[in-house]
């Protein structure tokens, strides 16, 4: 009885954990589900312009990531559909990675437009070399000092009915989860869009200045709120909630057996 109780409070709580972190949250892609050097469009309704599959850099074969490569010619989009409501708030998560601090020219936003250019994007972040940008009527610098091969989280929290978006950062320098701002600002104004229509697309967008290797990964929609939490389960916390089940169990096992031979003995000694 004793160890049907306790599996059932930590399963409960591991579900709760869980359940908590990605309660709204939806996988639009995490490229797990493609080989290594895969072209992701015509596959899991992605379209546009070709990008591929890699190892992450970081753990090898243990992770795949979609890789930017360098461009060639104009800009290059690449579309997935996602529905942010007019009228509603929801919020894009994605990690990103830069093989190096020079020679990249990466966009990342959502869009009301079926294909679309950098201008054509709502909440319009650009990573430039060291740098993040945020369109809000021109470009301004929210981040700077990004480190090569480190892994950052990142938030758009879209507001589609008052057409602004904030952007949070968490990784490398920025310890926490980060509001960024420019001057004091941290509400943007979309470049594209005034809140009448859905966002209807995701957009990674490269220029000719793409000339490094980036990475994206674990990409998230929450449609219907501002959600600030991570999607992605910390492995420490599986770990730690694993062994306090198995001590747990372990402790339930004693009590039923080994406490019934010290009570036996007790009696007999």
């Amino acid at each position: 009885m004793l160890r049907t109780c306790l599996t059932t409070l930590i399963c409960g709580a591991l579900a709760l954990m869980a359940g908590t972190a990605a309660a709204s949250w939806m996988l639009l892609d995490n490229f797990e589900d493609y080989t290594v050097g895969q072209d992701i469009v015509g596959q899991n309704s992605w379209s546009g312009y070709e990008r591929y599959v890699a190892s992450d850099p970081a753990s090898g074969n243990q992770n795949q990531v979609l890789r930017i490569a360098s461009v060639s010619g104009s800009t290059r989009s690449t579309l997935k559909p996602i529905t942010i409501s007019a009228g509603d708030t929801g919020t894009l998560f994605f990690r990103f990675r830069l093989g190096a601090t020079s020679g990249n020219d990466l966009f990342v936003g959502t869009t009301t437009l079926g294909y679309t250019e950098t201008a054509g994007l709502a909440d319009c972040l650009r990573q430039v070399s060291a740098e993040l940008r945020a369109h809000d009527g021109s470009w301004k610098t929210v981040a700077t000092g990004l480190s090569a091969d480190q892994w950052y989280n990142v938030w758009h929290v879209i507001d589609n009915d008052n057409a602004t978006w904030r952007m949070y950062i968490e990784g490398g320098n920025y310890t926490t989860q980060t509001l960024l701002d420019s001057s004091g600002d941290s509400d943007f104004a979309f470049r594209t869009g005034d809140g009448t229509v859905d966002l209807i697309n995701l957009a990674v967008v490269t220029l000719v200045g793409q000339n490094n290797n980036a990475y994206i990964d674990d990409i998230y929609l929450d449609a219907t709120e501002a959600n600030l939490l991570n999607p992605i389960p910390e492995p420490g916390t599986a770990v730690m909630l694993a062994l306090g089940l198995l001590g747990l169990l372990a402790f339930g096992r004693w009590r039923r057996f080994g406490g019934r031979i010290w009570r036996t003995r007790g009696r007999h000694g």
